[in-house]
């Protein structure tokens, strides 16, 4: 996996600016946010469900893992 200050020269080559860069991780960490929102209102629901309901959303959100998959 390649670095965050290669990933930004790799950009800055390519004729990115670094307001574009800096919308990318700022954008990046609005996304990890709103997936720990998510993953924790399910946790919170999940009371709710019958034992099957919970296996299926767990195998679907990969709960399992402790996290949502982006599927």
């Amino acid at each position: 996996m390649a670095s965050n200050s290669t990933r930004l020269k790799s950009k800055l080559r390519r004729g990115g600016t670094l307001i574009d860069i800096l919308g990318t991780e700022a954008d990046d960490i609005i996304d990890k946010v709103q997936v720990k929102i998510e993953n924790s209102k399910i946790h919170k629901n999940l009371d709710v469900l019958d034992d099957r309901e919970k296996e299926v959303v767990i195998g679907r959100f990969g709960l399992e893992h402790g996290g949502l998959s982006n599927a």
